[in-house]
């Protein structure tokens, strides 16, 4: 999956966030390997999972 190119270029956000949330399945995909490649500890979420914790 790819995310779109405005999408990918939120990746910069990704050092300064501890959670970063989206709706958006292949942007939260393409940001989880970025994540992970850049060894960042930012939790990338789908917005159904924060909506879950904060409902727990």
């Amino acid at each position: 999956m790819r995310a779109g190119r405005n999408d990918s270029m939120m990746a910069w956000l990704l050092p300064y966030c501890d959670a970063f949330v989206t709706r958006d399945g292949r942007q939260r995909e393409s940001l989880s390997q970025v994540k992970q490649l850049a060894q960042l500890g930012t939790e990338v979420l789908e917005f159904g999972q924060l909506a879950a914790r904060l409902r727990a």
